[in-house]
């Protein structure tokens, strides 16, 4: 044993690692079974890999106060419950899932504000990068 070492044993930290999901069978292809329409965001299963999943401050601040959970927001993301996006992003969203690029989804949060007796909606967004290594909670105004 040396001056600094711990004596308790090193863990592997889970929340280094990207989260990894089976490819869904709808989503890989052969020449004889070509892919299907997109499955129904109630469908059990991820159709994206999250990657790490991060928060900017703000983000992170106004899911607290909403309390809505990151967790929650990131599965609808991976299943494909894109949220409020309007058609074009819809399609750019179905297209990104066969050719690996961004995909984003945009969520309207109701947030209470207690000092002012009021709720207030508030939007986030939910950004996958191209190589699917990254997951990113943002507000609009950060993308």
């Amino acid at each position: 044993m040396h001056v600094g070492e711990s004596l308790v044993p090193k863990k592997e930290c889970l929340c280094q690692k990207p989260l990894q999901h089976p490819t869904p069978a709808y989503l890989t292809s052969d020449s004889a079974n070509p892919p299907t329409a997109s499955p129904p965001s109630s469908r059990l299963g991820p159709r994206l890999e999250l990657g790490y999943v991060r928060s900017t401050r703000e983000a992170l601040a106004l899911l607290q106060r909403a309390g809505v959970s990151s967790v929650a927001l990131a599965n609808r993301h991976a299943r494909g419950d894109w949220g409020e996006i309007d058609a074009p992003l819809r399609t750019l969203n179905e297209e990104a899932l066969r050719n690996k690029g961004e995909v984003k989804s945009i969520y309207k949060l109701q947030v209470p504000y207690p000092e002012t007796s009021r709720t207030l909606e508030e939007t986030i967004c939910c950004v996958t990068d191209m190589n699917r290594k990254t997951t990113t909670f943002m507000l609009p105004e950060e993308y």
